[in-house]
């Protein structure tokens, strides 16, 4: 059986990921909302909705590869006051 991943690392770049995707989505309907209710064209709005939904989603992966890059933490030393010598 394989166990996921549960370092802090990763599992920050999943919830970025799924937020970001989230976000896009409405980053690109709320600009094709406000696109039409400047009284611009069907056509006009959907594509700027469009360009805004590509726009964010590009940034999204971008900051998801970012965040995937870097390494989880290393557990810290142990301090010298309990280590026991033998």
């Amino acid at each position: 059986m394989i166990l996921p991943d549960r370092s802090p690392a990763r599992s920050l770049a999943l919830v970025w990921l799924a937020v970001g995707r989230r976000l896009a989505v409405a980053a690109g309907a709320a600009t094709a909302l406000v696109s039409l209710l400047c009284h611009n064209s069907l056509l006009t709005a959907s594509l700027r909705g469009a360009l805004a939904l590509v726009a964010a989603s590009i940034v999204v992966r971008i900051g998801h590869a970012a965040l995937a890059r870097v390494p989880a933490r290393p557990a810290a030393p142990a301090s010298p006051a309990t280590v026991r010598r033998t």
